[in-house]
């Protein structure tokens, strides 16, 4: 006889749940990732508005004034999506603590269920023993029985 395990279903749904639980863990780091990333490049144009302005103080010119006037304005913007980002990256952040704790759930009951599986089938493996065992008995006995006739 083989080993069959009532609650199969149940912990194919629950290794499901985790798998989806994962996928949507890893599709939220990434996209925390991705928005962290906007927000570093935001940074870099900054710094490399800021290296623009002071070449065009360096190197002075007619219109150096309306550039400056203009990198200004740029970086004034930029600070304001950086503003607008930070708000965006901190959401990604918080969803990404959201999907690892699901996913910690989800993988806790799963493991519940394997651990339950490998508990049955050693009470399966040891009660299959036992008839085992007793049959193995029963024909000693039988053998002997006969033997004596």
């Amino acid at each position: 006889m083989s080993f069959h395990f009532g609650l199969e279903k149940l912990m194919n749904h629950r290794k499901n749940l985790q798998d989806e639980a994962s996928k949507n863990y890893l599709n939220s780091q990434a996209e925390y990732q991705k928005q962290n990333q906007i927000l570093h490049q935001y940074y870099m144009d900054i710094e490399t508005a800021r290296k623009n302005g002071f070449e065009i103080q360096l190197s002075g010119g007619k219109n150096s004034a309306e550039s400056l006037c203009q990198i200004n304005d740029y970086i004034k913007g930029t600070e304001f999506k950086i503003e607008q980002q930070r708000q965006v990256v901190r959401r990604c952040l918080e969803k990404v603590e959201e999907m690892q704790e699901l996913l910690r759930e989800a993988s806790i009951e799963y493991k519940i269920m394997e651990k339950l599986k490998e508990k049955k089938k050693e009470e399966f493996k040891e009660v299959e023993k036992k008839k085992e065992i007793k049959e193995l008995d029963e024909m000693v006995t039988s053998r002997i029985k006969k033997s004596e006739k």
